[in-house]
């Protein structure tokens, strides 16, 4: 999956500071925030809003964004299996 840096012009892409792809409407962004230190995960269509990831190193952070997202879209999929396939009930508790 290709990430789009915001280095500078003639600088190493990997000496950027934030790092987005998007696929299929949904974008990933691996970020620094200033005055923080660490990676940070951010995706509007999941929620995440600078989630701090534990990795130190860029890539480190995109393998462990992988991961979380992954583990999001498996409680989501959980989730509309469960939703679909019970019979519903209505009660007051």
């Amino acid at each position: 999956m290709k990430f789009i840096s915001n280095s500078d012009y003639g600088k190493p892409v990997e000496t950027g500071t934030i790092f987005y792809t998007t696929l299929n409407g949904i974008n990933v962004t691996i970020h620094k925030i200033i005055h923080l230190d660490g990676w940070f995960l951010s995706c509007a269509q999941f929620q995440i809003d600078a989630q701090k990831l534990k990795a130190e190193s860029l890539p480190g952070a995109i393998e462990e964004s992988k991961e979380i997202l992954k583990e999001y879209v498996k409680n989501i999929n959980d989730f509309i299996n469960r939703y679909t396939s019970e019979r519903w009930e209505i009660s007051r508790y």
